[in-house]
């Protein structure tokens, strides 16, 4: 995840679209809001960008207006992030998931709302649990779930030269690949 944080820091630098210009001349104050954790590196970062200010969740949307009118970057968690969205007028907003919902990005465009997320944050938990769903179907893990009584235990085949065909060659089905 580190890595991917720092793609969106490389996004927040060279953001696109008409507003690239007016942010990065204007680009001082960066609010880290709610529960994420930087590394010394990612804050130094961040730091070189500007300054930086970390709050909890605001609670109602007018203190959501009043910290996007207060920064010119919101790092968030997501937390309250959808409700109070379409309040935020020009700002940069960055959050650590693939999703955050859906939202209208010709009304956040109007405001002068830049979203970005960072694409492949989960695919280390989405290989891991592919790779636990490949084993528990092969090894037939899921008749022994609810079990009520004893039952013969079986040895199933290993793993071990099997090939398995992976449909898609993207972030995730690269990694698996690789595992």
């Amino acid at each position: 995840m580190k890595n991917d944080k720092g793609k969106a820091l490389h996004q927040l630098r060279t953001l696109g679209g008409k507003n690239k210009e007016s942010m990065s001349k204007t680009m001082k104050k960066i609010t880290i809001i709610g529960n994420l954790s930087f590394s010394d590196e990612q804050i130094k970062r961040l730091g070189s960008l500007g300054e930086i200010k970390t709050l909890s969740v605001p609670c109602s949307a007018e203190e959501w207006s009043r910290v996007a009118e207060e920064s010119d970057v919101i790092c968030s968690d997501g937390s309250g992030l959808l409700e109070n969205i379409y309040n935020l007028k020009n700002v940069f907003v960055t959050y650590p998931y693939i999703e955050l919902g859906n939202f209208d990005s010709k009304k956040l465009e109007q405001n002068g709302v830049t979203i970005a997320n960072t694409r492949g944050s989960n695919r280390d938990s989405i290989v891991e649990w592919v790779i636990f769903m490949i084993i528990s179907l092969f090894r037939k893990f899921a008749f022994m779930v609810n079990v009520t009584e004893n039952i013969p235990l079986e040895f199933n085949q290993s793993l071990s030269g099997k090939n398995v065909l992976i449909v898609g060659r993207g972030n995730i089905g690269t990694k698996i690949g690789l595992v």
